[in-house]
């Protein structure tokens, strides 16, 4: 069906503009212009002035003439963000100017330049202003000064503005434009270390100690105090060296440089954004090693090394590099590509440089056990003659868009095998169809400015010939066959003008108009000039929020300073959080999506904390904070014992929706002594402590506002340490429940043994003797008279030691066939009397904070078992122990 497909419960008005036989179009200008004016403070024009756009794809260079004007040519126009720089001829004169093009963008505009603009200017106006000079000093831990330092300054959006090299004092002088947003300076130099100093966010409203102001005018001084020698090995799937590969790391943190890990927003942390900045890669040489001889010994948590390399890509995850002070190494494997070349024309024959063109890939299946390529997407531009090179793989399916300005292509499918193409792929741009609308509500026929819709590709048809021509993808390929009735590309997003109308410009194909909750609108382009569509939405996407956070029973104080996160709840879809800053009378405001939503807010130092549900049709809200609950704790490692530094513990309440979120908690990082703190938490709400990269720690409900101390946890971060990978250590003078002296299979036989002749079953307790968790339910089991009763009458309990502190190994394979390798202990596993296992449980499941719930242990205890004679007080480790005390449960 062609045209308009109607949305079920959607009203909606339609015109179509005819299809008329159109004429060869003339294609518009292979560069876009951006035409401005550079003046001074006394809006003079300025001649000689040298503007360069600073984008990485839109780069160009332009001078001013005799009238202050300049044209930059781009080689299309900005989708995204633009950011532009003028600089007199002695750079002591410049000016900085930033304009959000894209939706997507806005946010980013917002944070790192507040003063920027939304949307492109017909004529941009550039003040040159005096321009800022920051002097630099570096030394080593010793305080001597570092000659032949690099150091650059970063600005919006991770831009490199400035840099310069230290001289024999150590000093250095790097100028920039007075308006830029500063996000940071860094200083390094290969074998003697790195350093840097983070700006406070410009959106902030209350300053972290850690962070520069944003003003700041004295000499700054960078400690470079060491460095580690790291190498990344380049290999392709067979093992052999990959030359010339890339490599970079994402993001790089030394303590004292953020917030002091108490945020909830990674931006407000002291971690340096490093990904795509060329200071910070390293080439690989002909042995495939990419060295990395700047990471600082004092860095904290785990740093992601990515690699790439012409004609390569990434199979894997990033090689991790776990934080310390030593030299390391690591490996990742990149798959070899092939190049595949698309020829875009106009539908006149003539080249279109500039072209956008988008390339979704899938790994197809054939038969071979190499790992599959990741799914992927990216975007590229075509050349001076109109090509745009792809890198795609062997035995891989490729989905390709290309469009430009008001232009745009069919969507062309394609495959390659192992041999590489005999010749490009030829793309050809028509006039695209102007779909465009207005979009109002049902009720009242309001008009809806300033909101958000996008345009999706329908892809299931192109899916589908692929699954009748008996072609699979690989399993690890995103969305598997052969359920294809609703795959979707995203194609546009556009933003309503004051009048609420829209309009996008897109190629011959079908595709869905989403806003926000709404049902999508079907619609199904041929190649007509426009369609008109008019979509009517229930309620704005986007509504005003309004509240204040007071203490509770002091409602006419106001919590200076708190930070406010609304966790917003959709059944269909992961919505993101939203998160502000309570100004000095407690007041804040944002807009948010009309869902429920669960409110929580905190005080600067976490020592009172509230939340509430909010309805979706609220607009305002009174949040009370109460006296919260805080924790600290240790943690150690698994194997040596030491002290586990910069390790990041997350710590919050399960939400369970589309997906599982950890709301009303936070992020905090350990100390040179192991030793972290978290506050902020809500008394009588369960907790969900866990560790960089999801490793379960501790679930903990606090019962009442105070501090909680979570004592020493034994942490491995290898997965390689066995069944003690974590839990907490008990008391030096704890007495010891384990006989490690029996042999596990002996232990468990016996037990097997006894539970046949006495028709009961066995209770497998694997642990250790270090464990705080088994001592507890070692008391519980004994102390308890209902439990202890449960365990005489229907069960022989055995208690397997698997303490890998070690490395001995020990009862390893026992712990293997009971599938028990890296959960915390205790592990108990139920069986019957001739050894089939009944139940599994971990102590987490049977916990409250740092005891154990006697009615939980029961219930498991209970689980279908028939009263059973009596037998002799407990078989402990395959020894006899004293006899249980007994307690009112």
């Amino acid at each position: 069906m062609r045209g308009l497909l109607l949305g079920a419960a959607l009203a909606c008005t339609t015109t179509v503009v005819g299809k008329e036989p159109q004429p060869v179009a003339k294609p518009t200008e292979t560069l876009h212009s951006i035409t401005g004016r550079v003046v001074d403070k006394a809006d003079r024009p300025v001649p000689g002035v040298k503007v360069e756009s600073v984008n990485k794809w839109e780069h160009a260079v332009a001078s001013t003439d005799g009238d202050g004007r300049f044209v930059l040519q781009l080689p299309r126009r900005p989708r995204d963000l633009l950011l532009v720089r003028a600089t007199d001829p002695d750079g002591a004169q410049q000016a900085f100017a930033g304009f959000a093009v894209g939706d997507d963008y806005k946010t980013m505009l917002w944070r790192f330049l507040p003063n920027g603009k939304i949307g492109l200017p017909e004529e941009l106006r550039l003040v040159l202003r005096p321009a800022k000079k920051i002097e630099v000093i570096v030394v080593d831990c010793e305080k001597q000064p570092v000659a032949d330092a690099h150091v650059f300054l970063m600005a919006t959006w991770y831009v490199k503005l400035a840099e310069a090299q230290t001289d024999g004092e150590g000093k250095a002088l790097l100028v920039i434009p007075a308006d830029a947003a500063r996000y940071a300076i860094v200083a390094m130099k290969p074998k003697v270390g790195f350093d840097y100093w983070l700006y406070q966010s410009p959106t902030a409203e209350n300053e972290s100690r850690y962070r520069l102001p944003r003003d700041k005018e004295e000499p700054l001084t960078f400690v470079l105090n060491g460095a580690r020698h790291v190498v990344l090995k380049l290999v392709d799937e067979d093992g052999r060296p990959v030359l010339g590969g890339k490599a970079s790391p994402r993001m790089i943190e030394k303590p004292r440089k953020g917030s002091g890990h108490q945020a909830f927003n990674v931006y407000d942390t002291g971690v340096l954004y490093t990904s795509g900045v060329a200071d910070f890669s390293a080439t690989s040489n002909a042995r495939g090693e990419a060295v990395f001889d700047y990471f600082p010994t004092d860095g904290l948590g785990s740093i992601g090394l990515h690699a790439m390399a012409a004609g390569y890509s990434v199979t894997d995850d990033p090689a991790w590099l776990e934080p310390g002070s030593g030299d390391a190494e690591a490996t990742a494997t990149l798959a070899r590509q092939i190049l595949l070349e698309a020829q875009v024309t106009y539908n006149d024959g003539r080249p279109a440089p500039g072209t956008l063109v988008s390339l979704h890939h899938d790994a197809l299946e054939d038969g071979r056990p190499t790992p599959a390529p990741p799914s992927a997407s990216y975007t590229t531009l075509t050349d001076d003659q109109g090509v745009a090179r792809l890198h795609v793989f062997a035995n891989d399916f490729q989905l390709i868009r290309a469009w430009r300005d008001r232009w745009a292509a069919p969507l062309v499918t394609n495959i390659t095998r192992d041999e590489p193409p005999k010749g490009p792929l030829r793309i050809v741009l028509q006039p695209a169809t102007r779909l465009h609308g207005v979009l109002r509500t049902r009720e009242g026929r309001l008009l809806l400015p300033n909101q958000s819709m996008t345009v999706q590709r329908h892809l299931e048809e192109q899916y589908r010939r692929l699954r009748d021509a008996g072609l699979t993808l690989k399993p690890k390929a995103r969305g598997a066959l052969p359920n294809v009735d609703l795959w979707l590309m995203p194609e546009h997003t556009a933003t309503t003008d004051d009048r609420g109308e829209f309009e996008f410009f897109l190629g011959p194909g079908k595709y869905q108009l989403r806003y926000g909750e709404e049902p999508p609108m079907e619609v199904e382009l041929d190649g007509q000039a426009e369609l008109q569509v008019d979509f009517t939405a229930e309620r704005a996407n986007r509504v005003e929020f309004a509240g204040r956070a007071v203490y509770e029973g002091r409602e006419r104080e106001g919590v200076a300073g708190a930070t406010v996160i609304a966790y917003h709840h959709s059944e269909k879809r992961l919505a993101p959080h939203t998160e502000t800053v309570a100004n000095a009378k407690g007041a804040f405001h944002f807009t948010r999506p009309p869902l429920a939503m669960l409110l929580y807010a905190r005080d600067e130092e976490g020592r009172f904390s509230g939340s509430t549900r909010v309805a979706a049709d609220d607009d305002s809200i009174i949040l009370r904070l109460q006296p919260a609950a805080s924790v600290h704790g240790r943690l150690i490692d698994a194997t040596s014992g030491e002290p586990l530094r910069s390790v990041r513990v997350v710590y919050g309440v399960q939400w369970e929706g589309p997906s599982t979120l950890q709301v009303c908690g936070g992020s905090v990082q350990t100390d040179e002594r192991g030793e972290f703190a978290g506050a902020g938490l809500l008394p009588g709400q369960q907790y969900q402590f866990t560790l960089y990269r999801s490793n379960s720690l501790l679930t903990l409900t606090p019962r009442e506002a105070g501090d909680i101390d979570l004592g020493t946890y034994r942490v491995d971060l290898t997965g390689k340490a066995g069944l003690d990978a974590t839990g907490p250590v008990a008391a030096p003078d704890s007495p010891d429940i384990y006989d490690t002296d029996i042999d596990g299979e002996e232990l468990v036989a016996a037990a097997l043994k006894r539970a046949k002749t006495e028709q009961k079953r066995v209770l497998l307790v694997f642990g250790a003797n270090w464990s705080a968790s088994c001592h507890r339910l070692s008391d519980c089991f004994e102390a308890n008279e209902a439990i202890s009763t449960r365990l005489q009458e229907g069960y022989v309990v055995a208690l397997i030691d698997v303490d890998n502190s070690a490395k001995t190994g020990r009862n390893a394979k026992l712990s293997r066939r009971y599938r028990q390798i890296n959960a915390r202990l205790p592990v108990l596993v139920m069986l019957d009397a001739d050894g089939r296992e009944i139940a599994v449980d971990v102590s987490q499941n049977l916990e409250d904070a740092d005891h154990y719930n006697p009615e939980k242990v029961l219930a498991l205890l209970n689980q279908n078992v028939a009263a059973n004679r009596a037998f002799p007080a407990g078989l402990r480790g395959g020894r006899r122990v004293r006899e249980p005390r007994s307690q009112t449960p």
